[in-house]
């Protein structure tokens, strides 16, 4: 009674893969004895004190460790957008639009207005007047959210987006003719 026995042998091993943090790898060793014999030559050669050394050295390390996560989490952003560095960089800047937006909203919020007194003298011909330079200029002083979006790199989404002042135009011609021209 001799049974058959089929069985696949094939085995992948990847050497490089995602194994977590370990403290104890040659590489770590290395990195660590460098970063620390480096920093420490340096802090030293400056005639700082031993114990101003030490906490320079292990600073060192602790920064080399953040830098090395981020720039692994970096390259599988990078990996997600199917290695486009842009669509990357504007997937971080979306993420990053909500806070800028909001501090940005912090930076006027407290701004209190009790009460307005336009005094104004009037334009010549046709010049604008004071008052409405000034709103102009304050309008304009503001980063339209257009702008922000064309800085970011990002097209602004159509219901976001304002009218042209040919839409505009366009817009009044539609509602006359709508309404017959009475007015």
């Amino acid at each position: 009674m001799l049974e058959e026995i089929d069985g696949d042998t094939d085995m992948e091993i990847d050497a490089y893969g995602d194994i977590g943090f370990q403290f104890f790898t040659i590489k770590n060793l290395v990195v660590f004895f460098t970063l620390f014999g480096w920093t420490g030559l340096a802090c030293l050669d400056s005639g700082l004190s031993l114990p101003v050394t030490l906490v320079a050295s292990l600073m060192a390390q602790g920064l080399y460790e953040v830098l090395t996560k981020q720039a692994q989490g970096l390259d599988q952003i990078v990996k997600a957008t199917g290695g486009d560095a842009n669509n990357a960089a504007m997937l971080l800047i979306t993420d990053k639009l909500p806070e800028l937006i909001r501090l940005q909203s912090e930076a006027i919020q407290n701004i209190k207005i009790d009460k307005v007194t336009v005094w104004e003298g009037g334009g010549k011909g046709d010049e604008k007047t004071s008052t409405a330079n000034f709103i102009s200029g304050l309008h304009k002083s503001v980063p339209p959210l257009q702008d922000m979006f064309n800085m970011a790199g990002m097209e602004l989404p159509e219901f976001l987006k304002g009218k042209t002042p040919e839409d505009m135009r366009r817009m009044a011609d539609e509602l006359e003719n709508k309404s017959g021209g009475d007015a």
